[in-house]
């Protein structure tokens, strides 16, 4: 479970993340600066899963803290 360990606990997207990635590919394509990063993100089933709790119980079943 080394791999469980490294990685995020909840996987959010980054928006400053996506924001640099939008800046970089701007760069090819004017427009792409124009989308707003907050519209293309759908994190709703994510938050659903973390509001559940089911995102700590299943770390925890694999004793991940």
């Amino acid at each position: 479970m080394d791999i469980a360990i490294g990685m995020d606990k909840k996987p959010y997207p980054s928006m400053d993340g996506l924001r640099n990635i939008q800046r970089l590919m701007k760069l090819r394509n004017p427009k792409i600066g124009n989308a707003k990063v907050e519209d293309l993100v759908d994190d709703q089933i994510l938050r659903r899963l973390d509001e559940s709790g089911f995102i700590d119980k299943l770390f925890a079943a694999y004793g991940v803290k």
